[in-house]
């Protein structure tokens, strides 16, 4: 049984390459990986825009604290992220280990899973999955088989570190399922992966204080924010960003 695949991308994994990282060796490989991971696995050609519940969520230390990207069912208008179909399908029909080796290599890119680790798995960030609802109505024993097969890699994940309080759904669920909605056009894929991350914020921050951490960063670090912006991935919060940034900066958006 051949099934079609999308990634569910919502930052840097769509543009970053070795030119437009962070200028230190490992940021540099691990750019490098992205860029030849996206043009021999990914159909780019055929990347969709869609509505997701996205907002910048995590402060990151590696992007000179300023804030990241992260689902979030708390947030009460969506941004817009990317669905990127596999250029090849898979063969589900004797086992899953072609849709694991994606998902592996998804956890390779993102830095999930270092060399010799084969984990999709980490505090800060896992790989998830989600299932097409009309392949689950017409394929309900093969789904149960599936889901089996991938909560096994799961018994480690802390849900509680993907959301940012009780009153908040997590993103993923104890059994590595993507837990929020992904609509538009997408009726020919059969799953989705993506990478869920951990807020370490208390509340999530609005645009004058996502725009602060940039302005107030070490090296001038806008690159995030502008390179998604320019490249359609978008949050509620772009328009007051973009105030409260520099002149020189609201120029090339």
């Amino acid at each position: 049984m051949q099934i079609q695949g999308a990634i569910i991308i919502i930052g840097s994994l769509f543009w970053e390459n070795k030119n437009n990282c962070i200028q230190l060796k490992s940021s540099k490989e691990l750019a490098e990986k992205r860029k030849v991971w996206r043009e021999s696995k990914l159909n780019m050609a055929s990347a969709k825009l869609i509505d997701l519940p996205i907002t910048y969520g995590r402060k990151s230390t590696s992007r000179y604290c300023t804030y990241t990207m992260a689902f979030s069912n708390s947030i009460d208008k969506k941004g817009k992220g990317y669905a990127i179909p596999y250029k090849e399908k898979i063969n589900i029909e004797e086992n899953f280990n072609q849709l694991y080796c994606q998902a592996l290599e998804l956890a390779e890119v993102e830095g999930i899973s270092k060399s010799g680790e084969n984990t999709l798995v980490k505090k800060w960030g896992s790989v998830g999955l989600k299932l097409n609802s009309k392949f689950i109505k017409n394929n309900k024993e093969i789904t149960d088989r599936l889901f089996t097969f991938w909560e096994k890699y799961f018994s480690k994940l802390d849900i509680d570190l993907y959301r940012i309080d009780e009153n908040e759904n997590h993103s993923i669920t104890t059994q590595g399922l993507l837990n929020f909605d992904i609509e538009g056009p997408l009726d020919e894929i059969d799953y989705f992966l993506a990478t869920p991350v951990s807020p370490n914020v208390k509340k999530y921050p609005d645009g004058a204080e996502i725009a602060k951490a940039m302005n107030e960063s070490r090296e001038d670090y806008f690159t995030y924010f502008v390179e998604n912006y320019k490249n359609g991935i978008t949050t509620k919060y772009d328009d007051e960003i973009i105030k409260n940034l520099p002149d020189r900066i609201k120029s090339i958006l």
